[in-house]
């Protein structure tokens, strides 16, 4: 007899090299297809309002503000003021919500009362940061804030006749927050929770604006935003997210998703694109769109886009194809002018001829005056007390927490009668299945069958022992092994086991066939993608030898998916495979696996029907642990999903039932015998 390992050696059609290959692949597919879809809703004739309504709302889910957050008290303070010849600088502390601290600097012109135009300039990725002595004797860190090394932007607009309110970042400011999340500390969770610090940056500049158009001095219908790299991005969330923006300026914060994913990446000769840029630069698309939309929101508003012809974590084509593309949406709405490039030469650097544009840009179409002549020098700077909001970081700040409750997850509570439990039965599972569809399970490609490929067939003793090769996406097979009798009769139910990485390693070393214990009948083995024979390298690669690392999620992110939500669609589409192949068709499954693999086992359990029983072992509590799916947190946990799974039965063997899951074992109970699912220990 062959041993487990020889058999699926004879199915093993993608080696490592291969593997990475289709990897690969399954991004330039992801992006390719998001680009045309990208290009037939710019350049569709229904009224770009229309259009732009809808964009708004699933751009503004995608970054964690759907709906958008209450506009609570801001509760501005303002703890100092430095008066200068050429302006005044009042330093402010405002809350964006409530523990949410902004702390800003607003600059306003040594002459005149108002009410000026105003300009929100959001920072980038730089700060000031010292070790200090208090009083005290004792050395103390002391944030400033992004607010300090981008001081010059501000005072150069005040003094030109603005008030420019600066604020800090969430990750650069007094008080320090994150933006790495998933960059380098492994929150893949943030993608469950719909979080990304680009929509907290987002909503401060909301807020931002809202305090700007609560001064006197401010002109609150003459209102511009600008900022570089970081802020660039934020720049253009805000222009394309709030129309109270009459001119936009981001500069070097701008790239398509092929600049971002391919480009940036996977061509040789790149610095790196995703690589290089921290969360708040990016959303979880489960929408698909891509970003010459974001800048198609901005129509008919004038935007400015500025870069440099050799920064390298924008790439020039990153940023040029958008704006071409979405330069129609803006002649579609009679203003083809009111979007513009501008390119200068250089890096990634802050340039005169990048203040210069930024500031005739805003001149032109926010304040409608005469442009001004900036020069090649900076404004002489501040010295960083003179800047900073806080002596005491406040206690009740909730900066350092944001992403624990910013998006807030779903609320099941747990039914307390029989009757609330049917109830939620009988309106829950068909709602919460569709908005998985319709947002983490989005960009499956529900229309690809392939016939299944039988590899190698061995019969030894009474059992028949088959190789299948199953494809479930263009160019991806996955290895399946079967196992049954030999002679014909009664079979029985076909025994799904979709191992992880552990479980095949086991698996594939051992000598003898690896039945389940105590199981005979049908018996197939399902390693998903990136399991086993498919598995990836542990770095991503590009043609340049440079390596990749933790970026895999990062980019399927951008294209509305994670690694598990495509394990989730392997299994469905092997489970369609098998009522093709003979030994399998027209059989009950049972479906099984356990960790990780058995919540990919459950999730496909919600859509495909036909599965008598599902055996999940040693689950993880709640999708905080994994797997990981886009936003599913905004709609249910594992407990639910048991619950909305259409198997017939469903058994969670786990020892800890307290927690998230003690929703299930208590709904389960008040339910008795019509509850399809039962928990039990090992």
């Amino acid at each position: 007899m062959l041993p487990f390992a020889m058999l699926l050696v004879a199915s093993q059609i993608m080696p490592t090299s291969a593997a990475d290959a289709w990897r690969d692949a399954w991004i330039q597919g992801g992006t390719a297809r998001i680009e045309r879809a990208c290009r037939l809703e710019i350049e569709s004739t229904e009224p770009l309002p229309v259009r732009q309504a809808r964009w708004r709302a699933r751009f503004l889910e995608m970054m964690g503000l759907s709906p958008l957050p209450e506009r609570t008290p801001l509760s501005p303070v303002i703890t100092g003021t430095t008066q200068t010849s050429r302006f005044r600088v009042e330093k402010i502390h405002f809350q964006s919500r409530p523990g949410l601290y902004v702390t800003a600097n607003l600059y306003l012109p040594a002459q005149g009362q108002g009410p000026f135009p105003a300009v929100l300039y959001v920072c980038g990725h730089s700060t000031l940061v010292r070790e200090e002595k208090g009083a005290d004797g004792k050395t103390t860190r002391v944030a400033y804030g992004s607010k300090v090394p981008y001081q010059h932007h501000p005072a150069q607009f005040a003094e030109n006749g603005y008030a420019c309110l600066i604020i800090d970042t969430l990750q650069l400011g007094e008080i320090e927050g994150t933006h790495h999340g998933t960059y380098s500390q492994k929150r893949w969770w943030w993608h469950d929770r719909g979080y990304t610090p680009a929509g907290v940056e987002l909503w401060n500049a909301i807020r931002a604006l809202d305090y700007l158009q609560s001064r006197p001095e401010v002109d609150p219908a003459r209102l511009a935003v600008t900022g570089r790299s970081g802020g660039g991005a934020t720049s253009w969330w805000l222009a394309a997210a709030d129309t109270r923006v009459r001119a936009a300026v981001p500069v070097a914060g701008l790239s398509d998703l092929r600049g971002h994913i391919i480009q940036g990446e996977m061509e040789p000769n790149q610095r790196g694109c995703i690589t290089g840029h921290c969360d708040c630069m990016y959303f979880h698309n489960v929408a698909g769109m891509d970003f010459a939309q974001i800048i198609a929101l901005c129509a008919p508003r004038a935007t400015l886009l500025g870069n440099s012809d050799q920064d390298g974590i924008f790439p020039v084509a990153g940023y040029r194809r958008p704006a071409a593309l979405a330069r129609l949406a803006f002649a579609q709405a009679g203003k083809p002018d009111l979007l513009a490039l501008m390119e200068t030469a250089g890096g990634h650097i802050d340039t005169p001829e990048l203040r210069q544009g930024a500031m005739g840009w805003i001149d032109s179409h926010a304040a409608r005056v005469p442009t001004h002549s900036l020069g090649n020098s900076k404004p002489a700077p501040l010295e960083p007390p003179q800047l900073r909001v806080f002596d005491r970081i406040p206690a009740n700040e909730r900066n350092t927490t944001v992403d624990e409750w910013f998006v807030p997850r779903a609320s099941h509570p747990v039914p307390q009668t029989a009757g609330q439990a049917d109830q939620w039965l009988a309106t829950e599972p068909d709602r919460l299945r569709g908005e998985l569809l319709r947002t983490s399970f989005a960009h499956w490609p529900m229309n690809h069958t392939t016939p299944p490929r039988l590899i190698s067939s061995q019969t030894t003793g009474n059992r028949l022992h088959q190789a299948w090769s199953i494809g479930v996406e263009p160019g991806l097979e996955l290895p399946v092994r079967i196992s049954s009798p030999a002679s014909p009769g009664v079979m029985g139910p076909v025994r799904v086991r979709i191992l992880d990485e552990a479980e095949w390693q086991a698996r594939a070393s051992t000598d003898t066939n690896p039945a389940l214990p105590g199981e005979s009948g049908i018996t197939v083995w399902v390693t998903p993608r990136g399991i086993g024979p498919t598995a990836w390298s542990d770095t991503h690669a590009g043609p340049d030898g440079k390596p990749r690392p933790h970026m895999l999620r990062r980019r399927l992110a951008l294209l509305g998916a994670t690694v598990e939500s495509g394990q989730v669609f392997d299994i469905i589409q092997v489970l369609r495979s098998l009522a093709m192949i003979p030994e399998t068709t027209s059989r009950p499954l049972y479906l099984s696996g356990q960790g990780d693999m058995g919540i990919n086992a459950l999730y496909a359990s919600l859509f495909h029907p036909g599965i008598e029983k599902l055996d999940i072992s040693q689950p993880p509590a709640s999708h905080a642990q994994g797997p990981h799916y886009l936003h599913v947190l905004r709609w249910l946990d594992i407990p639910q999903a048991v619950a909305c799974s259409r198997a017939k039965k469903v058994t969670v063997t786990t020892t800890a039932a307290a927690g998230h899951l003690a929703w299930l074992s208590q709904t389960g109970k008040l339910m008795g015998d019509r509850a399809h699912w039962s928990m039990k220990s090992p």
